[in-house]
């Protein structure tokens, strides 16, 4: 599951949301926390700092793929090379 950036501008520090079906995703706290990195607490548990490095490290992760990938496209499409 991959979670994208809301179009919002809102700094939230504290989500709670009760019956909330993401809660059977496995990873998502990580995936909101990704996408919101000032977050303290999510569904009343805060975050820990293993948490915030997990989520850092997947975001780099992430980054670095998509880095890749652009760079695989750029070359397939260089006219230069046909």
């Amino acid at each position: 599951m991959i979670l994208h950036k809301p179009d919002t501008h809102q700094v939230f520090k504290k989500r709670y949301h009760a019956d909330n079906p993401c809660l059977e995703e496995d990873g998502y706290r990580i995936e909101v926390l990704i996408i919101l990195r000032k977050l303290e607490r999510l569904d009343k548990d805060e975050y820990s700092e293993e948490d915030r490095s997990e989520a850092e490290d997947l975001f780099e992760q992430r980054r670095q793929e998509e880095l890749m990938k652009s760079g695989e496209d750029y070359e397939e499409d260089d006219p230069e090379e046909q």
